[in-house]
């Protein structure tokens, strides 16, 4: 719906459009022409003979109400893109519905006088319902001494890379709603060219220019900061002697010398196990290594899908939705020991120092004789 106000001296026009989608989308106008008399508003058409402050202000929000069901749109992802040397690494915004490891605070490092630091760009996903557009995405950046004053943003757009389907994410997508990828890989600029020694800040925010305004990812205004150093050259000299009084082969040798120190890598992975089959089967579904989700193992062959219902021991997909599953097992019968391994492989380039693991546990089903089954994650 649309709603427009035009205010002459003494006059006020009310223009609705009114949108109703059944079969098809019909489109009504209506022209309520109204004349100021003091606290009343009284109209000169013969279909209203008295419509007051209060019905020209409800009509109003009952009609922004209505667009709200209509349209919409805005950010789900963000990330920039780093490059340290060892390939691309994604560091998320605050809208960060994958659980990535956040720009926020994140210690980029030291770094020697003329080495390389790459933002590579950056990658915004985005979603849009109804009749609501987004036209763009881009992500600007600054860096500037931490005792300094901020320079201005340098904006980098990011093109539109694909449709991207949401559970999990892939692109390109196939579920027409709506979601886009914006993303930049290559922009090759080096934020270090041209420092000189100091404690550095490199600052980003995103946006995405929409037909319901611009959205931001900018952490309230207060953007988001990395914290990086360009250490300054030492200098050592070697002194030789000369070999007697008055000889000339004595020597002063100068060299310059930098150590840089590299900041911690986090390689984050995360299963939502949504990938799995939901309608609920009661016959055994087809569990395939490192297909059926990759880089997961079984030594079963067949799944089922439950919303904790089926007695049947065997692994599960357990759930109600589509859109929310749980990987999980029931142990009935002859099921015998059920075992399941996930392989994830180091791309850091370094040694692996410690591992973390989280996760969520739910309960689908409890059976009557539980005292003497041993349950073990």
């Amino acid at each position: 719906m649309h709603c427009r106000h035009r205010y002459g001296e003494s006059d006020c026009f009310l223009i609705i459009t009114e949108i109703l989608s059944k079969q098809q989308m019909l489109m009504k106008v209506f022209t309520l022409t109204c004349r100021n008399n003091q606290a009343n508003y009284f109209c000169a058409q013969s279909t209203f003979k008295k419509c007051n402050k209060s019905f020209l202000l409800g009509m109003v929000f009952m009609l922004m109400a209505t667009l709200s069901a209509f349209a919409g749109s805005g950010i789900y992802q963000t990330y920039a893109i780093i490059d340290r040397g060892s390939g691309n690494e994604y560091y998320a915004g605050g809208i960060n519905n994958a659980g990535a490891t956040s720009f926020r605070g994140l210690n980029l490092g030291s770094f020697c006088p003329g080495a390389t630091l790459k933002l590579n760009g950056g990658e915004v996903l985005t979603f849009k319902n109804g009749i609501s557009d987004v036209f763009g995405a881009n992500i600007s950046y600054r860096i500037y001494l931490a005792s300094g004053t901020a320079p201005t943003f340098t904006q980098i757009s990011l093109p539109f890379t694909c449709q991207y389907l949401n559970f999990p994410i892939s692109c390109p997508g196939t579920n027409n709603t709506g979601d886009q990828k914006w993303s930049l890989t290559a922009h090759n600029v080096n934020v270090l060219a041209g420092l000189t020694a100091g404690n550095y800040i490199l600052e980003v925010f995103w946006n995405a220019p929409s037909s319901d305004g611009t959205h931001f990812d900018s952490d309230f205004n207060q953007n988001f900061k990395a914290n990086l150093t360009v250490l300054p050259p030492a200098l050592s000299a070697v002194i030789t002697n000369t070999s007697c009084f008055g000889g000339n082969n004595g020597a002063i040798n100068l060299s310059v010398t930098c150590t840089p120190s590299a900041a911690p890598i986090t390689q984050t992975y995360t299963q939502d196990f949504n990938s799995l089959l939901s309608t609920p089967s009661t016959t055994n579904l087809t569990w395939t290594d490192n297909v059926t989700i990759v880089n997961w193992f079984t030594n079963k062959s067949t799944y089922r899908a439950s919303n904790g219902s089926d007695p049947t021991g065997s692994i599960y997909s357990f759930g109600t939705t589509a859109g929310d599953r749980a990987l999980g097992s029931i142990a009935s019968g002859t099921t015998g020991t059920i075992l399941g391994a996930v392989k994830i492989t180091n791309t850091t380039g370094r040694t692996v120092t410690s591992v973390n693991v989280s996760y969520t546990g739910e309960q689908w089903r409890i059976g009557a004789n539980v005292s003497s089954v041993a349950n073990r994650l």
